[in-house]
């Protein structure tokens, strides 16, 4: 399975890419943003993407509406250390 990783802690983005390295699955890219997710999701195809939900400039709920927009068969796996109700509910609203 292809891979984007997006995250704004590049700690964690390496070490996540790692795991998924580890699983025997590809990382196609590790970006730091949603907007840098927006433009490597274009260029990669990514068959999943793994993206952290607040990140600053674009965050990753922006950034999914984005990817979905254009590939309704996108899958994207939000991850968060930090996520309140109101950030679930738009999440399922969303999905």
């Amino acid at each position: 399975m292809r891979i984007l990783i997006v995250d704004d802690d590049k700690v964690f983005a390496g070490e996540l890419a790692q795991l998924v390295g580890v699983c025997q699955h590809e990382v196609v890219d590790v970006v730091s943003s949603g907007l840098e997710a927006i433009r490597s999701y274009q260029q990669n195809k990514p068959d999943l993407v793994l993206m952290d939900f607040g990140m600053e400039k674009l965050n990753g709920l922006t950034a999914c509406r984005n990817i979905l927009s254009k590939d309704p068969a996108g899958r994207v796996i939000f991850l968060s250390g930090v996520a309140s109700e109101v950030d679930l509910s738009c999440l399922l609203y969303t999905s």
